[in-house]
């Protein structure tokens, strides 16, 4: 049986553990077929830091990060929800 596996990252101001973040997931040795970056309404610049990543640094480790903005922010669990 093949295995398809999704992992979601929740971050609020989380920019400078961001990039750590997802490079630890893609080293895992099953990685996950999809990310999802959820942004609870961070002010720290952690959605254009998650931008940049995705078109810049992440397309050689992996292609298939899909971020998501939330305009307000929310509890832990409801973003996770999302």
């Amino acid at each position: 049986m093949d295995k398809r596996i999704a992992c979601i990252v929740v971050t609020y101001n989380r920019k400078e553990l961001l990039f750590n973040c997802i490079q630890h997931i893609c080293n895992q040795s099953y990685r996950p077929e999809t990310i999802y970056v959820i942004d609870n309404a961070s002010t720290d610049g952690t959605l254009e830091m998650a931008d940049k990543m995705k078109k810049i640094a992440l397309p050689i480790l992996y292609s298939c990060i899909f971020i998501i903005l939330l305009q307000k922010k929310v509890q832990k669990f409801s973003a996770i929800n999302y």
